[in-house]
């Protein structure tokens, strides 16, 4: 029973080892490149260029940042019942931040 139970403990550790090197890594790219969008919409950039902008403008903001995509997903998943008003609050509270970001206001809290 011992054996069972230090084996267990052992998988569980790998496993979550495991989702803490993809996860975590995801995390932080998703956060570098969250504007891409808005870069080819509004900017008319080509791919590669508003990734490489996007990595630009959020540089050294990616705690600000995490913060704020954290705090959406959870008015996400309350608002589960509220799609119909989360998902464009949260298209729009994007571009607002995008648009801080655009004009060099990345010093102001979010």
């Amino acid at each position: 029973m011992l054996n069972f139970f230090a084996t267990y403990c052992m998988i569980m550790i790998i496993m979550l080892a495991g989702l803490f090197l993809f996860i975590i890594p995801g995390i932080y790219l998703y956060i570098r490149v969250i504007f891409w969008n808005y870069l080819i919409i509004e900017e008319k950039c080509p791919p590669f260029k508003a990734i490489q902008l996007s990595w630009k403008r959020t540089k050294k903001q990616e705690i600000q940042l995490l913060k704020w995509v954290a705090t959406l997903i959870i008015i996400k998943i309350i608002g589960i019942l509220g799609f119909i008003i989360t998902t464009p609050l949260t298209i729009y509270t994007e571009y607002y931040i995008y648009r801080k970001f655009k004009y060099g206001k990345q010093k102001e809290h979010l």
